[in-house]
């Protein structure tokens, strides 16, 4: 069992450290990563650009120079089947397969591969594109396997590595590899193999060293981690799921989840480099079968500071907090594309790792609130502006909602309902597709500019009514996540918050059991957390009726 810090294991080059200068051939193994082409027999074909000195730095969404539209099938972009579920495409020349002008530096291949239609996909583990460096002369080192930084493994099991080494430009002259400190291993050919065994609990570092005969070196790292027992140990007192910050110390934060029939939880992110690490392990919390918590104190952080996050569960699944109050996309790329919708927004950890984060932030600013004495207008004076903030202005946010609040108040509205703004899956959505229930989605601004649009709406005599959707969530919902087929599939009979299949014929996405208990107290902490931290108003709860366990067939009788 091992945790992939990145997709490129299924994807392999001859020669192993390609150059622009020279003729590349590139293998793709379609049982791996999210084996969306595994099994298939038709004709497969590479969607691929590249990766620059032009493109955004850091941003590996960022290609340039990309060959052909997604299902356009054009012949050099079609791979040659050289065994079943394996593949190969050779290029003779990459800057001009790419079409890259010179003086532009290409830095990566980045490549998805797919069926002759586009509806089959061969991607990355958690539907990440993959990539292939390109290297300049001088000394290399890799590890071809584990392609991981982190490998957990069983007390005594042994882990196979593969090292590869190159000097280009001159000649290579040693291959070393080092298990914490001691040297196991040489070679002065190209590659080394090794078997490691785990025969203690822990973290093990392994240092490959690749050296030419002048003496130049370069070095590459992976580690392999057989886990400690899970400590049981009963959260801090008033510690629930979620972040909890600590107000005598804004150095320290508590997370807790909620998830029963696991094995082991880590915590991954800014603070340990993303790495799988013995200290980041969570503790486990037992009170009953299904009603399982795992935490942990981090401390030494800087008050202030936004730190994105992940819960890495039984080493396979990547999840953020279901109770996050701000959560990171790769798709965030997107959102001030047109309108600075977000100034300053922080950048998705690409290449770390993928999925959604958590943003969690010590000493966060407090709101300004000038509303107290504000009264809501009665139900029946109710005159509603339902409004969908993506479409009320070209630049999509609620700065402008706030700029046009003058304008609302002039035709007499005294009660504006929000249509979703909770985060949803995608950028351009009405909402009610819903992720997570506590976190703004970004692509209608900051926090601070919601509470301003409640705030100001108050201020003039506007209601704000939020528009809920309770029914269901979506498949990247971490709650859904954590018990359900393939990545973002149905719910399996072990989740504690959603039905297997829905209870009615209306619903979309993933029906919410709401007669668990958790799935009541979860809707219940939502509720309450709108209605303080944002003086919301009320609710306008969407497909109301789905929330029944029991139809019988007439709509009209629903409970």
């Amino acid at each position: 069992m091992g945790f992939n810090n990145t997709a490129w294991a299924q994807v392999s080059s001859d020669p192993v450290f390609p150059t622009e200068g020279q003729a590349l051939t590139i293998y793709f193994d379609a049982t791996e990563g999210n084996a969306g082409l595994e099994g298939f027999t038709e004709e497969v074909y590479v969607h691929t650009g590249v990766i620059t000195d032009e493109s955004t730095e850091g941003d590996l969404t960022d290609w340039k120079y990309v060959i052909a539209e997604w299902e356009q099938n054009i012949p050099k972009a079609k791979l040659t089947r050289i065994d079943t579920d394996l593949y190969q495409l050779t290029i003779s020349d990459i800057r001009e397969y790419y079409g890259v002008p010179e003086g532009e530096e290409i830095l990566k291949l980045a490549m998805v591969f797919r069926s002759s239609n586009g509806e089959l996909e061969g991607k990355g583990e958690n539907g990440t594109d993959l990539f292939i460096d390109l290297y300049k002369p001088g000394v290399h080192v890799r590890f071809q396997n584990p392609m991981k930084e982190t490998t957990v493994l069983n007390l005594n099991e042994s882990l196979g590595i593969e090292v590869a080494g190159a000097a280009i430009g001159s000649s290579l002259a040693s291959i070393q590899l080092f298990e914490d400190g001691t040297e196991v291993a040489s070679s002065n050919e190209t590659s080394l193999s090794y078997t490691a065994t785990a025969s203690s609990t822990g973290l093990a570092e392994l240092m490959a060293v690749s050296a030419n005969t002048s003496g130049i070196r370069d070095t590459a790292y992976t580690y392999y981690l057989v886990p400690d027992e899970v400590q049981d140990m009963p959260r801090p007192g008033g510690v629930t799921e979620g972040i909890h910050y600590n107000s005598a110390d804004p150095t320290k934060v508590t997370l807790s989840l909620l998830a029963p029939y696991k094995n082991r939880v880590y915590v991954i992110g800014e603070f340990n480099d993303w790495q799988v690490r013995p200290e980041y392990q969570m503790k486990r919390d037992v009170r009953g079968n299904q009603e399982i918590y795992w935490w942990i104190e981090i401390d030494g952080l800087e008050p202030g500071k936004e730190y994105a996050f992940q819960y890495l569960v039984d080493e396979s699944i990547r999840i953020a907090d279901p109770y996050s109050e701000k959560v990171l996309h790769p798709d965030d790329a997107w959102i001030n594309e047109d309108a600075e919708a977000y100034p300053g927004l922080k950048p998705y950890p690409n290449g770390k790792t993928t999925e959604y984060v958590s943003v969690l932030q010590t000493n966060k600013p407090e709101f300004n609130w000038t509303d107290d004495d504000w009264t809501r207008p009665d139900k029946e004076d109710l005159v509603i502006y339902e409004l969908l903030v993506r479409d009320f202005s070209e630049n999509h946010d609620f700065a402008t909602v706030i700029d046009s609040l003058d304008y609302l108040e002039r035709l007499g509205v005294n009660a504006i309902e929000l249509l979703p703004v909770n985060e949803f899956e995608g950028n351009q959505s009405w909402g009610y597709n819903p992720a997570f229930y506590f976190a703004p989605d970004r692509y209608y601004g900051p926090s601070k500019d919601l509470k301003r649009l409640v705030n100001e709406a108050h201020n003039r005599g506007i209601a704000v009514i939020l528009d809920a959707v309770y029914n269901h969530s979506f498949g990247q919902s971490p709650m859904v996540r954590l018990y359900n087929e393939g990545n973002y599939g149905a719910p399996t009979s072990q989740n504690i918050w959603f039905n297997t299949t829905a209870r009615h014929p209306f619903n979309v996405g993933y029906d919410f059991d709401h007669e668990s208990i958790y799935t009541q107290r979860f809707i219940d902490r939502v509720n309450k957390y709108w209605l303080e931290e944002y003086h919301i108003d009320g609710y306008r709860y969407d497909l109301s009726k789905g929330f029944t366990q029991n139809f019988s067939g007439d709509v009209g009788a629903w409970n």
